[in-house]
């Protein structure tokens, strides 16, 4: 792909490639909004429609918002190869005059391409998901915000490549786009305006750029509705319930750390932490922090259906069943990695403590530990082991 020399105005705060330095010192959001001058928010608002005042704080939500979803694409199996296509199909040449672009009779093909890329890459029903989000927060209708964003897609897409090819050609580097994401999380979470949460997108964020928090937000309205359909016995546990999310909370900071490294540009190496499958987080740790929750429920209601001998006998085919699912379930936290099991281990140990009266309670009665303790003295033990 030519290149047109000297055209681009990149601010590309880096070291000389000669000096070893782990750190990247280049803010992506800060380069990005260098090349949005005020002529091109001119004609941007003069194709979308809008003020100029009102499309710049727009397109100021949209380049974090893009950005985030993009480095969601690229968390995912395969995601990173099609966004290196992607961008690799853009004519970085047009970077040189963004505003005389958008002012000429190339700016339908530069909406239709915008809006093309971003369908690819997020799937439809996700863009349209992305789209009502940005109105409504952005008090702008559908059409609008759809117009801004797919004028900014190709554009912003080509100074991502531009940055993370350092001036060469072709299609960027997989590992240079991922650990590019990966390094600049802080700035571009930063740049959010306060009350824009995405969330709520399906299949959107990378888990180090939020799709943990879709996980412990789950959890919690699930802890929250089932506490409001059951009344006050499980209103017992919830404090308890509760504190798990932080544990999610710490896990994501911990895995969404930025990785060093020595240089981004033309980069080959594997990153030494790629960004995580979007899957990592919420379709196992949310899951299975659900699926304790939900079983801490059911034995808080069978222990306290227990009053005498026959009630014990009674429970003892359901706490037996209990039993198979929870070594199915350490199973599978046992394939976690360790701070997915620091979340896990932090549930379960104050989910046995808000237990420990209960039974306590029923273990006093001589006749009702002979019928329960050979079933719960083993769970308990497998609980005890997980919790540590």
């Amino acid at each position: 792909m030519a290149r047109a020399a000297g055209q681009l105005r990149f601010v590309i705060l880096q070291r000389p490639r000669s000096e070893a330095t782990s750190e990247y010192s280049m803010n992506l959001i800060d380069a990005i909004k260098g090349q949005i001058t005020p002529d091109v928010i001119g004609q941007l608002a003069g194709l979308v429609g809008a003020s100029e005042d009102k499309t710049r704080s727009a397109t100021h939500a949209v380049i974090p918002a893009l950005l985030q979803g993009l480095a969601g694409v690229a968390s995912r199996p395969g995601g990173g190869d099609k966004l290196a296509e992607a961008m690799g199909g853009l004519d970085l040449n047009m970077l040189g005059n963004l505003a005389g672009l958008l002012g000429g009779n190339k700016a339908s093909s530069v909406l239709d391409q915008g809006t093309g890329l971003l369908s690819s890459l997020f799937g439809a029903n996700t863009l349209a998901s992305l789209i009502s989000t940005l109105a409504s927060f952005l008090g702008l209708d559908s059409a609008t915000t759809k117009k801004l964003v797919g004028y900014l897609a190709p554009i912003l897409m080509g100074l991502v490549a531009k940055n993370v090819m350092g001036g060469g050609t072709g299609s960027p580097n997989v590992n240079a786009i991922a650990n590019l994401f990966t390094q600049q999380r802080d700035n571009i979470l930063g740049a959010m305006p306060r009350g824009l949460s995405l969330s709520d997108i399906p299949n959107f964020l990378a888990a180090n750029m939020g799709g943990a928090g879709r996980a412990a937000e789950s959890v919690a309205r699930s802890v929250a509705s089932t506490a409001a359909a059951e009344g006050p016995s499980l209103g017992r546990l919830i404090p308890w319930l509760l504190l798990p999310l932080a544990a999610l909370a710490l896990w994501w900071w911990w895995s969404s750390r930025p990785v060093d490294s020595t240089s981004i540009p033309n980069q080959t190496s594997t990153p030494t932490r790629p960004l995580p499958p979007e899957i990592g987080m919420e379709g196992v740790v949310g899951k299975l922090s659900g699926q304790m929750t939900t079983w801490f429920k059911d034995l808080e209601t069978t222990l306290g259906s227990v009053t005498d001998d026959a009630s014990a006998t009674a429970a003892v085919t359901k706490l037996k069943e209990m039993g198979t699912a929870l070594e199915a379930v350490k199973t599978d936290i046992g394939n976690l990695p360790t701070d997915g099991r620091n979340a896990l281990n932090l549930l379960i140990k104050n989910s046995l403590a808000a237990l420990k009266a209960t039974v306590d309670k029923l273990m006093d009665n001589p006749a009702i530990k002979a019928i329960l303790d050979p079933v719960v003295s083993p769970m308990f033990k497998t609980l005890e082991s997980l919790a540590v």
